[in-house]
């Protein structure tokens, strides 16, 4: 399955219009600046995966023993985990459901700017709406609940309990309470501000689940919304060279073998191509190897 999910990103971005390579071009120097600046920061210790926020979640079985309730209570989003293009895949494979914890716009840093003094929020927020869309994403492995993002209280209240606990237990008592340590071993993840990015990838199909042969109605009147929920995402597309161009520099951050871990990720398949470290093309790849002190590892 993994081969076949890999290959299918592979097509999907050669068929990627010309156009769409401008887009960071055309951002405002402010938004490419903390663009990059974030992604310096996360390649100091973050995976870089591939992740797709499907809107039919909701009609399918977790699989992971953590319910969709009690996801929720943690302020955890679930989503579907397609490759990782830099780090440990674990036991994960293609359409293995991960829960992340996504940036929280309440959350968010604000940013002081300059040339007015004045504190601004981030200029780049993208969201997840359960979209269908694919992102790169970096993230890393989140160990144990967050308790900040715990929910104060939930619709179901046989989950009561569950966030009385959460806000006031010892992690690890926790998790071994509530059977949650394995989930949290390889399946839970904090995503980092600001390194999400469209792209287009295509992924298998999943089978259809008796709960959405019931709710075909509601199923497709979800797929007549994805247009609108996928412009508010507020999303940045990247192109292939772009993804490759990064996941590059973020390999050469990660020590002297970045260069052949780069090109074992592109010999294993996928979507990352060949990139010359010493003539990046794209203006995000240049940026993003300034800003982490230039291409320092050599094959």
């Amino acid at each position: 399955m993994k081969k076949i999910c890999i290959s299918l990103c592979l097509s999907a971005f050669l068929a990627l219009p010309a156009a769409m390579a401008a887009e960071f071009d055309k951002l405002d120097i402010r938004t490419q600046d903390y663009i990059v600046g974030q992604l310096a920061e996360a390649v100091k210790d973050s995976d870089i995966a591939v992740l797709q926020d499907r809107n039919d979640e909701w009609a399918r079985p977790d699989g992971k023993g953590l319910g969709r309730g009690r996801a929720r209570a943690l302020g955890l989003s679930p989503m579907r985990f397609v490759s990782m293009l830099k780090g440990q895949a674990g036991s994960l494979s293609c359409n293995d459901l991960i829960f992340a914890y996504v940036p929280d716009r309440t959350e968010l840093l604000t940013l002081s700017d300059p040339r007015s003094g004045v504190n601004l929020p981030p200029p780049y927020r993208p969201l997840f709406l359960a979209d269908d869309l694919v992102r790169l994403v970096f993230l890393k492995h989140q160990r144990e609940p967050v308790r900040t993002r715990v929910a104060k209280s939930d619709r179901d209240p046989n989950l009561k309990p569950f966030i009385a606990d959460a806000g006031q237990m010892d992690a690890a008592k926790f998790m071994e309470k509530y059977s949650l340590a394995e989930v949290f071993s390889n399946s839970v993840f904090r995503v980092a501000e600001g390194c999400v990015f469209r792209i287009e990838c295509a992924v298998p199909a999943m089978e259809e689940t008796d709960l959405m042969r019931l709710n075909k109605e509601t199923l497709e009147l979800g797929k007549a919304g994805l247009p609108k929920l996928q412009d508010e995402t507020g999303l940045l597309a990247l192109t292939r060279e772009e993804v490759s161009e990064i996941v590059f520099v973020a390999c050469l951050c990660g020590g002297d073998d970045g260069a052949v871990k780069y090109a074992e990720a592109i010999r294993s398949g996928g979507i990352l191509q060949p990139v010359d470290g010493s003539a990046l093309k794209t203006n995000i790849g240049k940026k993003l190897s300034r800003a982490t002190g230039g291409l320092r590892s050599k094959p």
